[in-house]
């Protein structure tokens, strides 16, 4: 795939973030993860890459983002413990901005009514992707009878999120999508973009804890410095460097959606 989609225009590009505007199937594929056979590189150590669902969806995206100054809902799943460590860890980059819940589950209540204060969204929970039905997709909170806490992409549209907020999903399978012959791409992207969301971190597949936490706490610590692609970047360098975590499975899941 790296043969057929990037070396031929490799020699035309001229900067270090490439936008990926994917059509159809090319929506399931991590392009961070394809190798150049040539230096035995892979395209997310050379390259920023984040993603956009259309070039339409990509001109109303704002290139400000509030990953460095903004203010921080970080909530985790206490029953998940590499969670806990990591929302505490990325917690203390935001002082005197930020609330971090992880002694006890949060419910769908409770997101929505903490999300509107907060530009820099990070929820670590679990997540499931619903392939019969993209937008029946969701995040996992406390059950509260007769809700069962599933917080699903559809019921996402509604939620008050700050206009250009940063949305980091530290769960599973997150960023599938379901992608029509039109290229309308259905999934939690979709609504989080449309509820207000200026720029996604989400994965593709089910994903390791102990290295989604490194990959998020590299992430949020790079981001000070530098721009959320860039911040990505370093985040998946961070995690490959690892030598228990060689294996794309381990670095190459969380994408970034947005300019």
């Amino acid at each position: 795939l790296f043969l057929y989609l990037i070396q031929p225009v490799l020699s035309s590009i001229k900067s270090r973030h490439l936008i990926i505007i994917p059509h159809e199937e090319l929506n399931s594929i991590p392009f961070q993860a394809m190798q150049n056979p040539a230096t035995g590189k892979y395209l997310g150590e050379s390259f920023a890459i984040s993603y956009a669902p259309s070039a339409t969806v990509l001109a109303t995206l704002d290139d400000r983002s509030p990953l460095k100054s903004g203010r921080l809902l970080a909530v985790a799943d206490p029953e998940i413990h590499d969670a806990r460590e990591e929302v505490e860890a990325i917690g203390k980059l935001y002082p005197g901005r930020s609330k971090v819940v992880t002694q006890e589950s949060a419910n769908k209540t409770d997101i929505r009514t903490w999300v509107s204060d907060y530009n820099v969204v990070h929820l670590s929970v679990h997540g499931t992707f619903n392939a019969g039905d993209p937008l029946l997709s969701y995040l996992r909170f406390k059950e509260v009878p007769p809700d069962n806490g599933h917080l699903t992409a559809a019921e996402m549209f509604g939620l008050p999120l700050q206009k250009n907020s940063l949305v980091v999903l530290s769960a599973c399978e997150t960023g599938r999508v379901e992608a029509t012959h039109a290229n309308e791409v259905l999934g939690m992207v979709r609504s989080l973009l449309y509820a207000g969301a200026g720029s996604l971190v989400l994965s593709s597949w089910e994903v390791d804890a102990s290295s989604t936490k490194l990959w998020m706490e590299s992430f949020y610590k790079e981001g000070q410095t530098n721009p959320p692609a860039e911040a990505a970047r370093l985040a998946l360098v961070a995690v490959k460097s690892r030598p228990e975590y060689g294996h794309p499975y381990f670095w190459a899941p969380f994408s970034m959606t947005g300019k």
